[in-house]
């Protein structure tokens, strides 16, 4: 009964972080009182077979509490070491998580920044483009302009005459041509000149000026999209400028 309530008690300490501490102290304790125990005895002057039974049990005791003591220490050491080991792989894991998670983030960032820089540069030639075409499209005449009540005019790539009709069918074959609504918008100018995005849509000849060619007239730069079956002959250079009027 002593021998499994020493047990129950060394289980008991082996839970704690200082069982080690606890059960040197438990097995200093059982040598000391076998020890004593044994001394008393042998020290007595009349020694019984009882009393060296006693002596006996007390030294199987002290033997068992050192044996226990010896054990649960090693064990205790190896639950200790094992939980060390466990943190330290923990925190090594966790920085390499963290090491990886930057290294990602900064790929990343690098990939948005160069797709960024990309884009605007992009965006930079297409401007350029633009303003060259612009620039190149741009008329220095000064020589008077077509109108309503005129008819005619010649103006610096020739005859001008104007026309006022839907141009939804001349727009769409436009779009197909990949004149895009981004670039070339329809809208009408405030003279009341049907405008193609920068550029006052006129009708030509196309196999002279075939469909988006820039071409001067006394009102600004046009861009061809129409044509007509007048464009012969005499007039195989005429331009038909659309207006509202």
């Amino acid at each position: 009964m002593r021998k499994e309530r020493g047990i129950a008690a060394i289980a008991a300490l082996a839970i704690s972080a200082g069982m080690i501490a606890g059960v040197s102290v438990f097995a200093s304790n059982a040598l000391t009182i076998g020890q004593s125990a044994q001394t008393s005895v042998l020290n007595s002057t009349t020694t019984t077979v009882d009393s060296l039974i006693a002596v006996s049990e007390g030294a199987a005791n002290e033997n068992y509490a050192l044996l226990a003591g010896s054990v649960m220490g090693k064990t205790a050491a190896k639950t200790i070491t094992a939980a060390d080991k466990k943190i330290k792989a923990d925190i090594k894991a966790e920085a390499e998580a963290k090491k990886k998670a930057k290294e990602e983030a900064a790929k990343k960032k690098a990939k948005e920044e160069a797709a960024k820089k990309a884009k605007e540069e992009e965006e930079k030639k297409k401007a350029e483009e633009e303003a060259a075409r612009k620039a190149a499209a741009k008329t220095s005449w000064n020589g008077g302009s077509l109108t309503a009540s005129a008819g005619v005019f010649y103006g610096p790539s020739g005859k001008e005459t104007y026309y006022n009709l839907d141009m939804g069918g001349v727009i769409n074959i436009m779009r197909n041509m990949g004149f895009s609504e981004s670039e070339y918008e329809y809208w009408v100018r405030d003279d009341g000149c049907k405008m193609f995005g920068d550029y006052i849509m006129v009708a030509c000849n196309l196999d002279i000026r075939p469909r988006g060619s820039l071409i001067e007239t006394s009102l600004g730069t046009g861009i061809v999209c129409d044509t007509s079956p007048v464009f012969v002959g005499d007039n195989a250079t005429q331009i038909d400028v659309a207006v509202t009027w």
